[in-house]
């Protein structure tokens, strides 16, 4: 299961960053995103993978936001406040104390790869649309009429002429 929280601090150093090593990097079948497991103090957890992210990598974890913007690297996740303007993020926290993960996430040709046949959507759970919802060609589309001619509301229909008898 991946881990989405960053900062899950061992008890008693909460305020101090942690590091952790990239162990392993692989393949997920259930998302397009390749998974890292770090390792760091007594505990082992899956984190989504960034794009240049490889074994042996230090990532480093921190919630401090200091005077001075942090100088990140790839992996490492800090709060939004903390990063320099325009840094490249992911993995944003929906939280009072969120932590973005700086980079981006791997596998980023994955739109790229060509399906080859309606079968292969298929295994991937991707049911064949309804020919209703098709798109066709002008024969069935609607008809082009002109618009109507618009109304004037300046002179306003006033009270009728008296009638002369």
């Amino acid at each position: 299961m991946i881990d989405f929280q960053r900062l899950n601090y061992e008890p008693g150093r909460e305020d101090t960053p942690f590091q952790e090593k990239v162990m392993e990097v692989r393949y997920d079948p259930c998302r397009s995103a390749d998974i890292a497991l770090v390792a760091g103090g007594k505990r082992k957890r899956w984190i989504i993978a960034t794009e240049n992210m490889k074994n042996g990598d230090l990532i480093t974890s921190s919630g401090h936001i200091g005077r001075m913007a942090v100088l990140a690297q790839e992996g490492d996740a800090h709060p939004l406040g903390a990063l320099p303007i325009g840094t490249l993020i992911n993995c944003l926290e929906v939280l009072e104390t969120c932590v973005a993960t700086v980079g981006r996430v791997s596998n980023v040709d994955h739109n790229k790869r060509i399906i080859g046949k309606a079968g292969r959507n298929r295994w991937l759970g991707i049911r064949p649309s309804s020919g209703l919802w098709k798109r066709k060609g002008g024969w069935a589309g609607r008809k082009i009429k002109p618009l109507p001619p618009i109304k004037s509301y300046v002179k306003l229909p006033g009270a009728s002429p008296a009638l002369r008898v």
